[in-house]
């Protein structure tokens, strides 16, 4: 059986999961369907390259300006997406601990709440002592003054 906290932080990274999945589940799509490419590109220029001995000079020069054309574009589109995707998990990586960060500081925030709430109770204790030790003083000097007379009229009286 889990505890809650443990049910919370699980559901927490199922969310954070899902939230970034459809973006990250496209990407692999992209991915598969650039390494798909790339093979029937590969298996093309292979077939190309058999064609180009049955064909005239010129027809033959312009076939392989095509082929190598189409392998530059390639490697420029496998480089942008190898790149796209080094960003989105930078990106990725970045979103998930910003949102721990967030979380933990949430709960900072909810703890200091609860620990600076103040109800008002406590300012009504706090008069009521200042009361108790107002009179308190009041009840000293009174005491004081008695003993003050009392000493002189000790001293007075001898």
């Amino acid at each position: 059986s889990e505890t809650p906290s443990q049910k919370k932080k699980k559901k927490e990274k199922k969310r954070n999961k899902t939230t970034f999945a459809p973006t990250h589940s496209l990407f692999q799509v992209l991915l598969k369907d650039m390494e798909k490419g790339h093979s029937l590109l590969k298996s093309a220029r292979e077939k190309g390259e058999r064609a180009v001995k049955y064909l005239e000079e010129g027809e033959a020069e312009r076939l392989r300006k095509e082929i190598h054309d189409h392998m530059e574009q390639l490697k420029e589109l496998t480089s942008t997406v190898r790149k796209e995707h080094m960003t989105l998990e930078k990106g990725l990586h970045l979103a998930k601990e910003f949102s721990d960060k967030c979380k933990a500081l949430t709960q900072w925030i909810a703890e200091y709440q609860e620990i600076l709430h103040v109800p008002e109770e406590p300012k009504m204790e706090l008069y009521e002592k200042k009361a108790q030790l107002s009179k308190y003083k009041v009840v000293c000097l009174l005491i004081d003054r008695c003993m003050q007379r009392s000493h002189r009229d000790q001293m007075g009286g001898r």
